[in-house]
């Protein structure tokens, strides 16, 4: 099996791109170089079937597909007909359907100065490249005037103004085009180097600049933040800390043997010193930054990026020797935070990640005077953690969130998307709705008069978490950026409307500046409600949830590890079992997936059931590893609370009634808020509104059922 409406989304954006069409025996293999990832078999099959997206025509022997970048009366077409050698062959002559313009041959050879202005614009714009044949449609877009066609017959024309890229050596028909690097001055040298804290030194000898691992993503220590501009960081790693560490190994025992011959006699701002601890057991290079008193100065930690105060006698001249491995300590500004850089939310927000080692992409490598600018991940929980989304959201008015209150009947709802598993997302009338269409509004008319000018506000430097704008049938609309691919071909999610889309990064924009603070308080405005199963119930502080249409998925899953387990297990072949691991194991007939909560004794084991919630105490021999593929499927036991009540205890008729409405039913839940649980798995998670949809007249919101007894006594 397979994500058919992924597939769906991504073949009709591929087609898009390649309008004229492409062979049908090059469609897995287009497929994979755009979005990284194999195109699954049956999808060549299903396509046929996908009428709402391609029409077949077996006299012609090719798909046409409709899009919506394209006149009704172009398609783009998939051949299915025999291979044709040349470089007509994986993508057709953009003739089908098209009529073409008489081209003279001064035009032809030739690029006014007009133009290629534009385009180098253009391309200044998309730093991480630009795919040549997206070209046209983001010239007409930007300045609203053709774009001269030759120039995709003839890219070398355009060699003079960027760089044109082959990313596949056999097929001359795609090429990246980037924008030519200007001429910049030489890296200064590092006899008049700028350091971390901003004071410039003049010395005989300084360390190599800093340069961070070739890698996307590093391990890094942060050491101080004073804005999310200026955050201060260190690189983790064999060659960074490692080698600083051993460094400041050989400095201890250096200096401690000659601590007397190398004491600094005076102190000068800007000067590189060596800094002795009072037992002298630790020394660390610095820089020093004020002269406090006769006897006090205050330097500043190289290598870890912060301010100290300490006595003159604890200083000691640096030597040379200790000056080739580069300063540890850099500075990094935080992506799409610069406009709040210095907000209260966001340094409350940052200053908790002071000492913590976190996972750092860096989206724009540093620069002359001007630090690289990063997104950072929290990887230490169960799931990854995005700071720069995290301080975005802090910022947050919530006054302006959707206004579902208990009891509450709403008018003028606008569902905005049902899912294919039954999610339905909606809009509820309230301000930060009528303020977000406003925005929306304001932006159209700056986009509008912007036409055929630099600021065409498109997208820099996308990474998964960055909120942006793109358009949806045909109004521009808030989108959060899901997933990246090397192809500049990006999933995002309209946040407003619960709409997930493939996208060419050139569809998208940033925010207009001087409406970004507004856009950025406004919190997402459609509703989730999903289809769910009530599997077990303690009370209403505690019951356990199924996605309902992944029960039929589960039973899969249940059969196969049956079939699977049995035949590999002996009842004799016994693992090694640790507490808070997850397993396979043989609960009563059938063989399920569990977290081990307790090991009661050499004999007995008490265990979660991963899917279904419960806990049970099995026999220690009934254990077995879970193979990778019985871990494709979440776990589908949700613990969860009931919103809407307050609850914390209930007495014996309450939890009953509870019970009675809601256990081993079907229900709607609307998910009022995820829970920061960082413990174990049977811990609760969700806090959720159940809505019994059974009966005819109304729906059943059982909070307002379980509100008449929260007056009576607990027993």
């Amino acid at each position: 099996s397979y994500n058919v409406e992924l597939v769906r989304r991504r073949m009709s954006k591929l087609l898009e791109k390649y309008y004229s069409g492409v062979w049908m025996s090059k469609l897995s293999e287009l497929y994979s170089n755009i979005f990284s990832e194999n195109l699954h078999p049956h999808a060549l099959i299903d396509i046929k079937k996908w009428t709402d997206i391609c029409m077949v025509s077996y006299t012609l022997c090719v798909f046409v597909v409709q899009s919506r970048y394209q006149s009704p009366q172009q398609g783009s077409i998939v051949q299915t007909g025999p291979e044709i050698p040349g470089p007509s062959k994986g993508a057709l002559s953009p003739s089908f359907g098209v009529t073409p313009h008489p081209t003279s041959a001064s035009s032809a050879s030739h690029v006014s100065a007009e133009v290629c202005e534009r385009i180098k614009e253009i391309l200044h714009r998309c730093s991480h490249g630009l795919w040549a044949s997206a070209l046209p449609k983001l010239y007409v877009d930007t300045y609203k005037m053709p774009f001269p066609e030759h120039i995709l017959d003839n890219l070398s024309l355009l060699l003079n103004i960027c760089i044109v890229e082959y990313p596949l050596s056999h097929d001359k028909t795609k090429a990246i085009l980037y924008s030519s690097p200007t001429n910049k001055k030489k890296e200064k040298q590092c006899t008049d180097q700028t350091l971390p804290f901003g004071l410039e030194v003049s010395a005989p000898v300084l360390p190599p600049c800093l340069v961070g691992p070739s890698v996307q993503y590093s391990s890094v220590l942060i050491t101080d933040v004073k804005s999310s501009n200026a955050v201060t960081i260190r690189y983790v790693g064999e060659k960074y800390s490692d080698a600083q560490e051993a460094m400041e190994e050989t400095m201890s025992s250096f200096y401690k043997q000659r601590f007397a011959q190398f004491a600094l006699c005076k102190a000068v701002v800007g000067q590189l010193v060596a800094v002795s601890e009072e037992d002298g057991d630790e020394v660390t290079r610095a820089q020093v930054v004020e002269i406090i008193s006769e006897d006090k100065v205050k330097v500043y930690y190289l290598d870890y990026g912060f301010l100290v105060e300490t006595s003159r006698v604890n200083m000691l001249e640096l030597r040379q020797d200790f000056l080739s491995l580069p300063f540890q300590a850099t500075c990094v500004s935080l992506a799409d935070l610069q406009a709040f850089c210095s907000h209260p939310s966001v340094l409350s927000s940052l200053n908790k990640l002071v000492g913590k080692i976190l996972l750092m992409e860096t989206i724009e490598p540093r620069q002359e005077n001007k630090a690289s600018v990063v997104v950072l991940y929290d990887t230490s929980q169960e799931d990854d953690i995005n700071i720069n989304s995290t301080c975005l959201k802090a910022l947050q008015d919530h006054s302006m969130n959707n206004p579902l209150t208990v009891k509450a009947t709403c008018q003028n709802v606008c569902v905005t998307n049902v899912d294919p598993e039954g999610i339905i997302y909606c809009q509820l009338p309230c301000r930060g709705r009528a303020r977000l269409c406003q925005l929306l509004e304001e932006t159209e008319a700056i986009f509008s008069s912007q036409v055929g000018k630099h600021g065409v506000n498109l997208l820099f430097g996308p990474f998964s978490g960055k909120v942006c704008l793109a358009q949806y049938k045909g109004k521009w609309a808030r989108v959060e950026i899901t997933v990246t691919y090397a192809s500049k071909v990006v999933e995002i999610l309209f946040i407003d409307l619960g709409v997930p889309m493939t996208a060419d990064v050139t569809d998208l924009r940033e925010f207009p500046p001087a409406l970004l603070p507004d856009f950025i308080i406004i919190p997402p405005q459609p509703d989730q409600f999903m289809d769910v199963f009530v599997t077990l119930v303690h009370d209403p502080g505690h019951f356990v949830l199924q996605p309902w249409l992944d029960m039929h998925k589960l039973a899969i899953l249940m059969g196969d590890m049956i079939l699977y387990y049995t035949r590999k297990w002996t009842g004799s072949s016994t693992i090694c079992v640790q507490k808070g691991e997850v397993y396979a194991a043989k609960v009563g007939k059938k063989w399920c997936r569990v977290q081990v909560k307790e090991i009661c004794d050499s004999d007995s084991v008490c265990v979660y059931e991963l899917d279904y919630g419960k806990t049970k105490v099995v026999h220690r021999s009934v254990f077995q590893p879970l193979v990778t593929d019985f871990r494709q499927l979440p776990f589908q036991a949700v613990v969860a609370q009931l919103a809407g009540v307050t609850r914390r205890q209930w007495s014996d008729e309450a939890s009953l009634l509870f019970r009675k409405h809601v256990e081993h039913r079907a229900l709607v839940a609307k998910v009022e808020r995820v829970l920061d649980v960082k413990g174990h798995l049977w811990e609760c998670r969700l806090l959720a509104y159940l809505v019994d949809t059974s009966m005819e007249d109304t729906d059943l919101w059982i909070h307002s059922l379980m509100a008449d007894v929260c007056d009576e006594p607990s027993t």
